[in-house]
């Protein structure tokens, strides 16, 4: 009874008053909604894609080339990536892949193609798609040799292993300060695992290695904790 009293009210109010009660109610259902849903996300915690894999069509093959479809869905958070093995050995080469979808129950869905010679599909052996969520390298960093020392110069080298994805990337600290001059870097390299490896090699005048405090390594990915190695020249 009271709520047919309410709705019979609004028909007596001007039209302009009612399109703001209605404009009202949907910002407010808007907010409610996406509150609802950061808190459903924020919930679930990580969560493993299911991942689908389909060979290459037979007339394709006949024309040279094999084209292989691996999707992933319901994974969640949105940093998952799909990697190839040919062999058991990780491959980067003729992979192709599309940046996470986020679907309405707030989990993520991703595809990738990996597209090899016909004869290489044909004797691969196996051909396998992984998906992957951020692993961070391990560091290992190596002091200056003192015979280089004795020839005012000193290099240090760091190394990371084991990194998933390719983008993480190393930086150099002096002191607290980060330095970029007298740094060489190498490119990752893809290992039989489908994980990452890198190095890093900082020279400095002998003089300032042996009056810097402290030189850092450091591997860095945007939205992760920086992974650090640090020596100490007192104690090298």
């Amino acid at each position: 009874m009271l709520l047919r009293e309410v709705d019979t009210g609004w028909q007596h109010l001007p039209a302009a008053a009612l399109q703001r009660i209605a404009k009202a109610t949907m910002e407010t259902l808007t907010v409610i909604n996406y509150c609802i849903f950061r808190l459903d996300a924020a919930d679930v915690g990580v969560v493993q894609p299911r991942l689908s894999l389909l060979p290459p069509s037979t007339v394709e093959q006949e024309q040279g080339s094999a084209t292989l479809l691996c999707t992933a869905s319901g994974g969640f958070p949105s940093d998952w990536t799909l990697g190839w093995k040919v062999g058991g050995s990780g491959v980067s080469g003729g992979v192709s892949g599309s940046l996470g979808v986020l679907g309405k129950d707030g989990r993520y869905s991703w595809s990738s193609t990996l597209t090899l010679p016909a004869d290489r599909w044909r004797k691969a052996g196996s051909v396998s798609c992984e998906a992957m969520g951020v692993v961070q390298p391990t560091l290992s960093l190596l002091p200056p040799s003192t015979v280089e020392q004795e020839q005012c110069s000193a290099t240090l080298l760091c190394t990371a292993s084991g990194g998933f994805p390719s983008d993480w990337t190393l930086g150099w600290k002096v002191g607290g300060s980060g330095v970029s001059g007298g740094v060489s870097d190498s490119l990752g390299v893809l290992g039989k695992d489908g994980r990452y490896s890198w190095s890093s090699t900082l020279t400095l005048p002998a003089d300032q290695w042996r009056k810097a405090g402290s030189v850092s390594c450091e591997a860095s990915k945007s939205g992760q904790t920086p992974v650090a190695q640090t020596l100490n020249p007192d104690q090298c």
